[in-house]
């Protein structure tokens, strides 16, 4: 099925519904950014990504904003997330006001910054690069089309007794994928409305689209999948949000507002497949920290199915070591307690998502299925999910999904490494040699690197730098020492050198680390020997 075709479809129904968002509703990014740089605390950098502008929420702090820790929040991944779009348009503010009343996070943001990248909504008309998806030489000769002329495309249910899918126990209305593993046994195959226009035996495969961005990426990516483009990174915003990544260095976490998820299901366990998949070894506890925060703002929220493949945050994080976390943005209201839909409790997500189209969606959310005599494939049925309504959020509901992953982000920052020198001292050992201590502690909840970026090894490691008199003798230690990774919570060491210098030298004294901050403090080599 063409994502970004059945888009288009779904949000000509989503504007006859007035309670729902509307494309119309995310600002230009151009326009966007110059209703953020009215407030003092929002830094509008207006070709940060490409020609795409971001906004970094920052207060007044020590370190200049760009040179903090902060964390990156990319609003609008995917071929239908209007809602990731609508929250990253509303975060900046949102953020701010948060600051203005909240100590904590006015706290996380004098030390830390978030900056908001918004990406222009995608559908069919947006201007992109034709590709050939079926690999048959020719560009979008075989759209999937509207054959039963009812001003949407579908699905075509097909009888067969080979197919995967068979009708659900649940609703008639409902198809679900058998598990030939168990002995459940197909009676349909699922094909998007449409017609085999090139004669290939495949109906609707070859259609114009713009490229997914969230299948786009290095990462996983999967040849011929739908979206994925010809080759990773093909899609020129793509590219320029992989080299914004890769310039980004302070950039601590990341949060893609999109249609994936590892927020609510969780990060899986590590595997040693090709391409790795899920947190490796302490990452884990970093990746279940930030989805205990999240689900406590969205505890109904359900998780969003389906492989990273081509992801962004997967990409952010296995190739680039950053801890990147991925909101599902937007689910549907759970039903309320007795609710029956066809005569069932709605307990699994199509269930939910049927309860939604027929209550909140007024039916638009899905098309009831039709017989059809379709001219190559017989009889057939055409209906089932209208993709994009279930998907966007009412208007009434903005406000709250803003206020929640505000939260989250500001609770993000908050547990940001922090590497502080709690202690420096000297000791005279004699004969101008002198001992200098330096304890080192991260006092943040998380780790100064993530065992990804070790792996990676795209992150320099935190390093002390002596910068000590001419003729000074390292009596042991070195000019430049390279610490290990720490932990949270106050965890940290104690560094020791033997230094020949003169009397009363002062030694400058420089941390320096590329996601848990940077300080400078001095010692005088001074004292009696004891």
């Amino acid at each position: 099925m063409r994502t970004a075709h059945v888009l288009f479809v779904g949000l000509l129904l989503v504007a006859e519904a007035a309670a729902q968002i509307t494309p119309s509703d995310i600002p230009n990014p151009k326009r966007w950014i110059d209703g953020c740089a009215t407030r003092p605390t929002i830094l509008a950098r207006r070709e940060a990504c490409g020609e795409l502008p971001s906004a970094v929420v920052a207060l007044p702090g020590d370190i200049e904003p760009m040179e903090r820790p902060r964390m990156l929040v990319v609003g609008g991944l995917g071929a239908s997330s209007l809602a990731g779009a609508a929250i990253a348009a509303r975060l900046p503010t949102a953020l701010a006001d948060l600051a203005e009343r909240d100590p904590v996070v006015a706290d996380a943001l004098e030390k830390g910054a978030v900056e908001v990248l918004l990406l222009p909504v995608r559908d069919a008309t947006s201007a992109g690069v034709a590709w050939d998806d079926d690999h048959d030489g020719l560009v979008d000769e075989d759209p999937p089309q509207d054959v039963d002329g009812d001003g949407r495309i579908t699905t075509m249910r097909v009888p067969d007794p080979l197919g995967d899918w068979r009708v659900s126990p649940d609703s008639p209305r409902l198809m679900v994928k058998v598990d030939r593993a168990k002995g459940e046994r197909g009676t349909h195959r699922i094909v998007v409305e449409g017609r085999d226009v090139d004669g290939d035996g495949a109906i609707g495969e070859d259609g114009p689209n713009t490229v997914d961005l969230d299948r786009n990426f290095p990462h996983g990516w999967r040849e011929f999948d739908a979206g994925a483009g010809p080759f990773p990174l093909s899609d020129p915003a793509a590219r320029d949000l992989a080299r914004f990544v890769m310039n980004a260095k302070p950039v601590v976490a990341v949060l893609a507002l999109g249609t994936r998820d590892n927020l609510v299901a969780g990060m899986p366990k590590w595997t040693d497949e090709r391409p790795h998949r899920g947190a490796d070894g302490d990452d884990a506890d970093v990746f279940a920290d930030a989805s205990s925060s999240f689900k406590k703002r969205f505890p109904d929220m359900p998780g969003a199915g389906g492989a990273p493949d081509g992801g962004f945050y997967a990409w952010v994080y296995h190739q680039r070591g950053i801890f990147a976390f991925a909101s599902p943005s937007y689910a549907p209201p759970k039903p309320p307690e007795g609710t029956k839909v066809d005569g069932a409790e709605p307990t699994t997500d199509d269930m939910r998502r049927l309860y939604d189209a027929d209550t909140r969606l007024k039916g638009r959310g899905f098309a009831p299925w039709k017989a059809y005599d379709h001219p190559t494939l017989g009889k057939v049925e055409i209906g089932g999910w209208v993709d994009a309504p279930s998907n966007v959020p009412g208007a009434d509901e903005i406000d709250a999904l803003v206020t929640g992953h505000a939260g989250f982000v500001a609770d993000v920052v908050a547990r940001f490494p922090r590497l502080t020198v709690p202690a420096v001292s000297v000791r005279a050992l004699g004969g101008t040699v002198y001992e200098l201590r330096v304890t080192l502690a991260n006092e943040g909840r998380w780790p100064t690197l993530s065992r990804m970026a070790g792996r990676t090894r795209v992150a320099l490691p935190t390093r002390v730098e002596l910068d000590v008199p001419a003729g000074t003798v390292f009596e042991s230690g070195e000019a430049r020492t390279l610490v290990e990774t720490f932990s949270g919570a106050g965890s940290g060491r104690e560094l020791r050198w033997m230094l020949r210098a003169p009397a009363d030298s002062v030694v400058g004294i420089d941390v320096i680390s590329e996601k848990a901050g940077s300080s400078k403090t001095k010692a005088v080599l001074t004292g009696e020997v004891k």
